[in-house]
């Protein structure tokens, strides 16, 4: 079960990453095409602010769900670009309405209690990659390695590191 929610949050992530890079990318194309620079920079600007959302979904921040609540937002963006960017905005809020769709229907997924329970033990994926580590020194170093790459939290690295401790 706890790698099916796993899989899920890593998928509702990649999807959000994507979805940044293909607004950034529209953006950039809307500047240079001149008359539609106004939504490429507020495209952009958007992107750049949910930059972060991906790493905060793998953390299980119970604070996601609450913040794809709203629609008011990607209607406003859906009807910007559809009047000046075109019907691949419009593409591209479909896929965000599917990325909020996926958030709010696995919102239990962000409880506190889920992050909690993720970071009471070593998980399957974890253990094996610290285990085939030497020593003290590089066990640390790999937990803080992937605090680095997201694969865990900030709690999940400090959670691990007093169990490391054996304090």
């Amino acid at each position: 079960m706890e790698a099916d929610e796993q899989n899920q949050i890593r998928r509702i992530a990649d999807y959000e990453r994507l979805s940044c890079i293909f607004w950034i990318a529209l953006g950039a194309i809307q500047i240079c095409l001149g008359w539609t620079a106004i939504a490429g920079i507020w495209n952009i600007i958007a992107s750049i602010s949910r930059w972060k959302l991906p790493d905060r979904i793998r953390q299980r921040d119970p604070t996601i769900p609450e913040a794809y609540q709203g629609i008011a937002s990607l209607v406003v963006i859906g009807i910007v670009n559809l009047v000046v960017g075109g019907f691949i905005g419009i593409v591209f809020v479909a896929f965000d309405f599917y990325i909020r769709d996926k958030v709010l229907t696995h919102a239990h997924l962000f409880s506190a209690a889920a992050a909690q329970s993720s970071a009471g033990d070593f998980s399957p994926s974890v253990a094996p990659a610290l285990t085939a580590t030497s020593g003290f020194d590089g066990q640390l170093r790999k937990l803080a390695k992937m605090k680095d790459d997201g694969v865990i939290s900030e709690a999940d690295f400090s959670a691990m590191k007093k169990k490391l401790l054996g304090l």
